[in-house]
């Protein structure tokens, strides 16, 4: 049979209704289901893509804020609102706000929340920055070849970061700084933060000070940089028991004439050294544990705005400038039932080292040992064959960059840490004039030999860390040094304010999106 013939008869061929009928139907609902898919893909592929423009619009094209005619948008604002935030995360302020909930909604006084003081103080420093830019820029300052170095550098360390974290370069800077950073965003914040820093330096450059006006300054500022050296022990209110409760007023008077007895028997720190031991002993004989007083558990010292904070107490009678080496006073500490302690502390004032001397230029870097986790069913002999290896292996790693800047083939500090920036991170300082307290004592004893000759290195381990010191050379004297920035600070805030005049932040509806990687509420 032909195929034509075939074709005919299939064409002729008696067709059941009812079985075309749910062909049909099965057909139609198919064509059904296939374009409601169809839908549903499309519109969740819009969503998607709904929500990418709207967060690019909101974080990235949107002001956020303004400053005379210069848009920040919220990515480019949080740059600088971060910055505010780790400023104040690394500084010693008692008052801080808690990371992993809303910093809207933790109170900074009765007015403000911290986001409302964190995003005042990004938009005061966006004020002045702009403000110095348009200043820079009206007088023709070019960015200086090392300045654009720098910003490489530390684009290179941020892409090296990430990759460290095995995240996108993209995904590392939003978990730092919020939604919408990107590198592009954070290189212009860079280049914008860094063109005003280098012109505030080259202002501060052209300041100059006779040894007078030095010397008038650090006497103003004396107490916040003087170190204060001291011997303190606290004898603690006998408040009794539960069963037997004494008094406050007779458990603060009791500690109060065995701190006076303490004060009595001590002219100097070995005086005060038996006089506690003897406080010991005689508890110890009442059924008191049994301790062991010496120079080192009495003996402290901190620069004089360390004591401002920690031994506010004493702050005024330290910083007298009638103090002398053996001088004792009490001080009562708890001025109620409610507080948490309560008794005396005896304070014995040693010495005050008033910064006559050259401080040290220095660089340090510093490696830590891989951490080692103790695994499900491994002997302890084993695990601590691992942490040795790891300990040996943090060795050498400082012993080859030590070998790496004395062969020569770095010319400053900065190339051996960026050669070695997978390694160190950001583990490493520089230092413009370190005095005799700042570091470690074994650190300390090396910078400040006689002996020392510029790019002289010393590798030296304290707790778990590895250090490598790299001695620069010696500053200024310290108490000049001081005294210069703090004029500096003034001169220069002075000379900014008048750059400001006239120059106001505005906000914008996009501030909402504001706030880095501390924004964890709804916006609606």
């Amino acid at each position: 049979m032909s195929a034509s013939k075939n074709k005919k008869q299939r064409l002729n061929a008696t067709v059941d209704p009812k079985k075309a009928e749910e062909e049909a139907k099965r057909i139609k609902e198919n064509k059904k289901y296939k374009t409601i898919g169809i839908c549903v893909a499309v519109l969740f592929v819009l969503s998607i893509a709904f929500i990418l423009l709207f967060n690019t619009m909101m974080y990235n094209w949107l002001p956020a804020v303004s400053v005379n005619g210069r848009n920040f948008s919220a990515a480019e604002f949080n740059f600088f609102y971060m910055a505010e935030y780790n400023e104040l995360a690394n500084s010693s302020a008692e008052s801080k706000p808690t990371t992993g909930y809303s910093f809207r909604e933790q109170k900074y006084d009765d007015l403000y929340t911290w986001y409302d003081y964190l995003k005042n103080e990004a938009k005061t420093a966006l004020t002045q920055y702009t403000a110095i830019y348009n200043e820079a820029q009206a007088k023709g300052y070019v960015l200086p070849n090392e300045e654009k170095a720098n910003i490489e550098t530390e684009i290179t360390s941020l892409r090296n970061a990430a990759a460290s974290s095995n995240v996108s370069t993209k995904a590392y800077l939003e978990n730092v700084y919020g939604t919408g950073m990107t590198e592009s965003v954070y290189r212009k914040c860079l280049e914008f933060y860094t063109y005003v820093s280098s012109y505030y330096s080259h202002i501060v450059d052209t300041f100059q000070y006779t040894d007078d006006e030095l010397a008038a300054e650090y006497a103003e500022i004396a107490g916040d940089y003087d170190y204060f050296s001291f011997d303190l022990f606290f004898v603690e209110a006998d408040m009794g028991t539960e069963e037997e409760p004494i008094s406050f007023t007779n458990a603060m008077a009791g500690a109060k004439e065995e701190a006076e007895m303490l004060k009595a028997h001590t002219a100097d720190e070995a005086s005060f050294v038996a006089a506690v031991q003897d406080y010991y002993n005689f508890h110890a004989e009442e059924g008191g544990d049994p301790q062991t007083a010496s120079a080192d558990s009495l003996g402290t010292g901190f620069q004089g705005r360390y004591v401002s904070m920690i031994y506010s107490w004493a702050d005024e009678w330290l910083k007298d400038a009638a103090r002398e080496a053996g001088d004792v006073e009490i001080f009562p500490i708890g001025e109620s039932e409610e507080d948490t302690r309560h008794g005396y502390y005896v304070v014995l004032f040693k010495e005050r080292d008033t910064n006559d001397y050259a401080g040290v230029k220095a660089s340090m870097i510093a490696i830590s040992p891989e951490t080692v986790t103790k695994e499900e069913g491994e002997t302890d002999e084993a695990y601590a064959l691992r942490q040795a290896a790891a300990e040996q292996a943090a060795d050498s790693k400082i012993g080859e960059i030590k070998a790496a800047w004395e062969s020569g083939a770095y010319a400053t500090t900065d190339d051996l840490i960026a050669a070695f920036s997978e390694d160190i991170g950001d583990n490493h300082n520089d230092y413009d004039a370190l005095s005799k307290h700042d570091l470690y004592d074994s650190f300390n004893d090396w910078l400040f030999d006689e002996a020392r000759a510029e790019n002289d290195s010393l590798t030296i381990t304290e707790g778990s860390y590895r250090y490598l010191l790299i001695y620069k050379g010696h500053s200024d004297i310290l108490n000049k040094f001081y005294a210069k920035n703090s004029l500096d600070s003034k001169n220069f805030t002075a000379w900014a304010e008048g750059v400001a005049v006239g120059y106001e932040a505005k906000e914008h509806w996009a501030q909402r999106y504001t706030g880095g990687i501390y924004y964890e509420r709804s916006l609606y």
